[in-house]
């Protein structure tokens, strides 16, 4: 009885001696030659205590090539837009003079299965440079002024680092996890809760882990012995959040929005739904809905209003007659019979996908 009470407790005592691991020493990542197109990049984990409760210091240094360091695409943006010139070369010279980026750290209570535990990043660095800036050139100091950006705008709180890079360590690797490009940075900013396309508080509405385990994870694809997909939540959000996604208002005379209409198929057919924007609980259905909606103009723009009438029942469906015809004629006729065409009427919305990440492994030397 006593041999198997001790067995029970070896799980949290492995876990216990787990979260106790030094974590503290350097780690490496190289790829390429140093003589030609190359990548490295080096982080320093310390066991020395930062201003930050809980917090330790680490710092990084990164050497990306010619063609890819700060300077480079720095300069490549002062070719551009000529009237940066002034700020392009002042930033320049203070970026070339960067060695490293001190950063800090703390480990989180949470581990990945492949990864190891979750770290939490932060840095003042970009405030306190940006500070230092100011007192160095009084023309930065004017530009920040005049647009009212505060030194504390550029501190980077962990609260706000996870939502662009994850950070992972076990006992030989140190791994960076962040999206590959600008597109996929903005889905894996919708996915944790940070989009500037509609309040903050729709992440609670979103599928998946909720909290502080949300970030680090991806929409899930359920599948099943087959290999058909049987669930997937990026096909969930679209369509619990398509009036948000939607791109094809409805407007009354004073060109405010009304309504959205969203465009979805139904055993091949194409289908309308319609979103009020009103949350009148006097509203009763079906509901007339009556305005003017863009269609295409002579050059394919957007930019034709149009009156259309129609009714919408109480669960979002546009009662409208389909003109039953195929291809790009494919339409419906509203309470004007006024015949219109989806690929006149219909602009794509704003979609969700996964988002692709890379894992920037660095070993411990």
């Amino acid at each position: 009885m006593k041999r198997l009470r001790v067995l029970s407790l070896l799980p949290a005592l492995l876990l216990a001696s787990c979260s106790k691991v030094d974590y503290a020493g350097v780690y490496e990542f190289r790829l390429g030659k140093t003589d030609g197109s190359h990548l490295a990049v080096t982080a320093t984990l310390t066991n020395e205590d930062y201003i930050v409760e809980g917090s330790k210091k680490m710092s990084i240094t990164a050497d990306l090539g010619a063609e890819m360091s700060p300077t480079a695409i720095i300069e490549q943006y002062g070719e551009e837009y000529p009237l940066l010139e002034p700020f392009i070369d002042i930033i320049t010279d203070e970026v070339a003079g960067i060695k490293e980026i001190p950063l800090y750290y703390s480990v989180l209570n949470q581990k990945d299965a492949k990864r190891g535990y979750k770290l939490s990043l932060g840095s003042d660095f970009a405030a306190q440079k940006v500070a230092e800036l100011k007192e160095k050139y009084p023309i930065v100091k004017e530009l920040l002024d005049l647009f009212h950006i505060e030194d504390t705008r550029f501190r980077l709180e962990p609260e706000t680092v996870r939502y662009y890079v994850g950070a992972y360590v076990d006992s030989k690797t140190l791994t960076f996890e962040m999206p590959v490009s600008m597109e996929d940075l903005e889905m894996q900013k919708f996915w944790y809760g940070k989009s500037n396309r509609i309040s903050d508080d729709y992440v609670d509405k979103l599928p998946g882990e909720k909290g502080d385990l949300r970030f680090g994870t991806h929409p899930k694809v359920t599948t099943n012995a087959q290999g058909i997909i049987t669930a997937s939540e990026v096909k969930q959000v679209n369509r619990d959040f398509e009036k948000e996604f939607s791109n094809t208002p409805i407007v009354d005379g004073d060109d405010n929005k009304i309504a959205v209409l969203v465009q979805d198929e139904v055993e091949g057919k194409k289908v309308l739904r319609c979103h009020l924007t009103s949350t009148d609980p006097e509203i009763t259905y079906p509901h007339s809905i009556e305005g003017f909606v863009y269609t295409k103009d002579m050059v394919g723009e957007f930019e034709h209003k149009q009156a259309i009438k129609f009714k919408v029942s109480a669960d979002g469906s546009a009662v409208v007659a389909y003109n039953d015809k195929n291809g790009r004629d494919e339409g419906f006729i509203d309470d004007n019979d006024t015949e219109f065409r989806f690929a006149d009427t219909i602009q794509a919305p704003y979609e969700f996908r996964d988002f692709h990440t890379v894992n920037v492994g660095l070993t411990k030397i």
